[in-house]
C-alpha cells in the first residue's frame, strides 16, 4: 500500500470533519505562525527582486483543509495590500500573488476550493491579485519548479512521515511495536532508531525538494506536531487512542494481532532532531525555532464535553488509517470508546501536546551536489 494513495485527514464539513476538529492548528496559525509570516512576508516585499517582478510565489504544504489555508491565502493578501502602501506603490506596481496549495491526492480539495470560491480573499479597495491553484502531490518530492517560490508555509504536516518504516517488521511481516502504534517508550530500540531514521531521511528529503524550488533568500515556516524530549514519547492523542483500541480488543470487538499489527507513519521530533537535519542537509539557516506546549480543548471547561472534542480531533486525523486497518464500521464503537478514555485521563491530567515553529531562510550560496 502506498501511503500516498490513502492518506487524508477526514474530508467533507461534518461533525467529524477535520475542517471542524483542526482547532490546535488553528490556534499554532493564528497564535504564533501569524506574526513570522508577516515578517518573513515583509522582508519579501521590501526587497527590488519581487517588486520589479511584481510576482509573489506563496506555497502552502500539506495544506488540508479548513480555516487555516483559507487564512493564510487572506493573510498574504493583507499583507501584500499593507506593504505596497507603504511602499506608496501604484496598481501597477503590487505584485501579484500566486498561491500553491498543496496536498497528497486524496485530500478534500473540493471542499478547498469550494471555500476559496466562496471567501472574500481581499476586502473592498484592495489593489493586489491573488490567483488559487491545488499541487496535488508529496511533499517528499519536487512539486514546483526551480527557484520560483520565494516563501513556503507548512502547518502540522510534517509530523507524518512518507511510511511506516519497513524496518519495524520482522522477516514474516509482524510488526514489533507491538504495545504502541508508534514508537513510544515501550518500543524496541531498534523500532526506535528504525523511525528515528525515516524521521531524517525523510526530512532531509524534504528540504533538499524544497531548495531546488525556493529562490536565495526566500522563507520556509514550518509548525508541527514535536517532542519536548529526545527520548522517546508517545504523544497523548497517540496513547489514548491505543487505549481505546486496546479496551476494544478487551472486549472481543478487535482480535489482539489485528492490533498489534497496526503502526501508523508518525514521528513526533525533539527542537535538535530538527536542527541537525537542517544542518545536514545544508540549504536553509534557523532564523528562529521554538517549542510550545498546548492542552487540547483549554477554553471548555465541562470535562464531557472537553472529551467529547478531543475524541473528535484525535479521528479527524486518524480516521482514513484505522478504518482501512480495522475496517470501516470500526468507529461504529471506537468513537465513545475513545471519548470515554479521554473523559477518564482527563480526571487526572490535560490532553497536552508539543509544537515546534521553524522559521528558515535559504541560504544565497549552497552546494550543488546535494540538490535534488
Amino acid at each position: 500500500m502506498n501511503l500516498k494513495d490513502v492518506l487524508h485527514m477526514k474530508e467533507g464539513d461534518g461533525e467529524f470533519s477535520y475542517a471542524h476538529n483542526c482547532t490546535i492548528q488553528e490556534k499554532i496559525f493564528s497564535g504564533v505562525n501569524k506574526p513570522m509570516v508577516e515578517r518573513a512576508l515583509r522582508s519579501l516585499l521590501l526587497n527590488d527582486t519581487i517588486r520589479q517582478s511584481r510576482i509573489l510565489n506563496v506555497a502552502d504544504l500539506g495544506c488540508s483543509i479548513g480555516p487555516s489555508p483559507i487564512n493564510l491565502i487572506s493573510l498574504v493578501s493583507k499583507t501584500v495590500e499593507s506593504t505596497s502602501k507603504e511602499l506608496n506603490l501604484e496598481d501597477d506596481q503590487v505584485p501579484e500573488i500566486q498561491m500553491y496549495m498543496n496536498d497528497l491526492p486524496t485530500n478534500d480539495f473540493n471542499l478547498l476550493f469550494k471555500t476559496v470560491g466562496t471567501m472574500q480573499v481581499l476586502e473592498h479597495g484592495t489593489t493586489s491579485s491573488c490567483f488559487v491553484v491545488g499541487v496535488p502531490g508529496s511533499f517528499y518530492g519536487r512539486l514546483l519548479p526551480r527557484n520560483s517560490v520565494h516563501f513556503v508555509h507548512s502547518n502540522y504536516a510534517l509530523q507524518w512521515l512518507s511510511k511506516v518504516p519497513q524496518s519495524v517488521y520482522d522477516e514474516v511481516g509482524n510488526s514489533m511495536n507491538k504495545e504502541s502504534i508508534t514508537i513510544s517508550e515501550s518500543s524496541p530500540p531498534n523500532v526506535v532508531k528504525a523511525y528515528k531514521a525515516q524521521f531524517q531521511q525523510d526530512s532531509k528529503l524534504f528540504l533538499g525538494c524544497r531548495s531546488s524550488e525556493v529562490v536565495p533568500n526566500g522563507y520556509m515556516l514550518l509548525a508541527l506536531k514535536g517532542s519536548p524530549s529526545i527520548h522517546p514519547q508517545l504523544s497523548c492523542t497517540s496513547r489514548l487512542l491505543y487505549r481505546a483500541l486496546s479496551n476494544l480488543v478487551s472486549k472481543g470487538l478487535i482480535k489482539e494481532n489485528v492490533l498489534e499489527s497496526f503502526d501508523m507513519p508518525l514521528y513526533f521530533p525533539a527542537k535538535e532532531e530538527i536542527q541537525s537535519a537542517i544542518t545536514e542537509e545544508g540549504s536553509f539557516e534557523i532564523e528562529k525555532m521554538e517549542g510550545i506546549v498546548n492542552h487540547a480543548a483549554k477554553e471548555i471547561e465541562n470535562k464531557q464535553t472537553k472529551a467529547e472534542t478531543i475524541a473528535k480531533t484525535i479521528r479527524a486525523f486518524s480516521e482514513t488509517l484505522v478504518s482501512l486497518h480495522f475496517g470501516e464500521n470500526i468507529w461504529n464503537v471506537l468513537f465513545d470508546e475513545l471519548a470515554q478514555v479521554t473523559l477518564k485521563h482527563l480526571e487526572v491530567a490535560p490532553v497536552d501536546g508539543f509544537s515546534i515553529i521553524i522559521l528558515l531562510k535559504k541560504k544565497l550560496c549552497i552546494e550543488t551536489s546535494s540538490r535534488i
